[in-house]
């Protein structure tokens, strides 16, 4: 892989980055006949002992976690798994929990997303590994990113 958006925090000494100037917000993935479904925004306490599916990577779940706050002893983690909306939405439509995830653009009916409250952003990096032979393809997108992105 010549390079890959990450969401923060991620360890970057091993690579070049760009950081990306909007934030992520997180949601909830719920069912749509989940009973927080209602719900305008989900708080640590709504989900208190409910099967939750969160990040696999370590860094990105202490975040999580920390969000909790106090009602960190009453996670219920079912499983983990990579960001991806596709396993995701698979797991919590067949029932396996509610996922926390980055706010997308949700299609299905049988699903939807709901935002936290209090509100949790991440930020993304663009990253590229240092001491590596770029392709030029790859070179002229950096260039073009630094541009778009006011960093030239």
């Amino acid at each position: 892989m010549d390079m890959g958006l990450l969401l923060e925090p991620v360890e970057i000494s091993r690579y070049h980055y760009m950081r990306m100037p909007l934030k992520e917000k997180w949601h909830v993935l719920m069912r749509r006949d989940s009973p927080l479904a209602g719900k305008q925004r989900v708080t640590p306490g709504d989900l208190a002992e409910v099967p939750l599916i969160i990040a696999k990577r370590q860094s990105v779940r202490n975040v999580l976690e920390n969000w909790f706050g106090y009602d960190k002893e009453k996670i219920h983690v079912v499983s983990t798994c990579n960001i991806s909306h596709y396993n995701q939405s698979a797991m919590v439509e067949s029932g396996i929990g509610m996922a926390l995830v980055m706010e997308f653009s949700c299609n299905q009916d049988s699903l939807c997303l709901r935002p936290l409250e209090p509100a949790l952003e991440s930020g993304c990096v663009l990253v590229w590994k240092k001491n590596q032979t770029l392709s030029t393809a790859l070179l002229r997108f950096i260039e073009h990113a630094k541009e778009y992105l006011g960093l030239i």
